[in-house]
Order: structure tokens, then sequence, then C-alpha cells
């Protein structure tokens, strides 16, 4: 008896261990240069700032900003003919992506990113 006990305990011990780590939140951002086109993103991080931080880093231009992130989905960056749109999702990379091009009035995906690893 006291052994399935034990087991008992230790499957609600791994059951909630594996509800608290999907419960984490999870971030990804895109940064973006107007002036030169260049991107940079970051996925899989578990603090917005630094996420968003290494994503101007990543873009490797002076007036690189972030225009999107998101916690636990997608985010999506488009450009089309000198404009650009950014899109995110909890749902879907389609969603994201969709959004995106529909902000930028059309064109194409420049770069997406997963906030999980």
């Amino acid at each position: 008896m006291k052994t399935i006990r034990w087991i008992a305990v230790a499957a609600v011990a791994v059951v909630m261990l594996v509800a608290a780590r999907a419960a984490q939140a999870s971030y990804a951002a895109i940064a973006y240069s107007e002036s030169t086109g260049q991107y940079g993103y970051t996925h899989g991080y578990d603090d917005l700032s630094a996420a968003q931080n290494d994503a101007v880093a990543n873009a490797n231009a002076d007036d690189a900003k972030v225009v999107v992130w998101v916690e636990n989905g997608w985010a999506a960056l488009a450009v089309n003919d000198g404009r650009w749109g950014y899109g995110w999702s909890t749902n879907s990379l389609d969603e994201a992506e969709n959004n995106a091009i529909n902000a930028a009035g059309g064109g194409s995906i420049l770069c997406w990113a997963a906030s999980g690893n």
C-alpha cells in the first residue's frame, strides 16, 4: 500500500511540474529598421525586456526599433513596396503572417518568430 501511495505522490509531482513549465511565459520580438530594411528577432526568451533589447541589437541598425513582440505565440513582419506591417497571434503562425500582410496592405513576409524554443 505504501508503494502505491509513493507512486501516486510521484505522479502528482510530475503532473504539477509539467503544468508549471507549460504555464511559464515565453517571448519573441522582432525589430525593424525602416531606413535600411534590416531586421532582427529573438525567440524563446523568458524575459520580455531582454527579448526586445536583443532583437534591436540583432537588427544591427542605429534606427532599429521593436515593431512587434508576443507572449506564448507567433509574431511576423511583412513588407510591401516601402510599406511594412506586423502581426501576432497566440493561435497560429498562419494567423500572425496574415495579420502582418494585411497590416502592410499586401506584400510578403520578411521574417517571423515564435516565442517557444
